[in-house]
């Protein structure tokens, strides 16, 4: 969101692309639409998604091993967590929690240095 509040020259126009920016995010993240209903073409664009990373590590912690159970009309249904997991294609080893969470870190540092170099060029204001 910094690197759009620092190309915008006006507040409504960030206001605009930060808002269109998060739509993006969800849609690509799978929260509006399941990734696989999506175009093929479109397919790479999930990979830009902060929001698919940050749920999927939010998944693996909170399900993985994790039983569930809810009472049903005869008896208790339980649903392993880490059923869901396998379900939804979300690898929840080790490795695979570390790799959302160096996604996250490498979207963000990029993220960040593009900010710093595109701040350097707006012109100061000499008074």
């Amino acid at each position: 969101m910094f690197i759009i509040g620092a190309s915008c020259r006006k507040l409504a126009n960030a206001e605009i692309f930060i808002g269109l920016s998060l739509i993006l995010q969800m849609l690509f993240g799978g929260f509006l639409v399941n990734i696989q209903s999506m175009p093929v073409w479109l397919g790479w664009l999930e990979y830009c998604s902060l929001i698919r990373y940050s749920f999927k590590v939010l998944c693996i912690i909170e399900l993985k091993d994790a039983v569930y159970c809810y009472p049903s009309p005869t008896n208790f249904t339980c649903i392993p967590g880490n059923y869901y997991l396998e379900s939804q294609g979300i690898d929840y080893s080790t490795w695979g929690l570390w790799q959302n969470f160096m996604a996250m870190g490498i979207i963000g540092t990029g993220v960040y240095i593009i900010t710093y170099f595109k701040l350097r060029t707006i012109p100061k204001i000499s008074v």
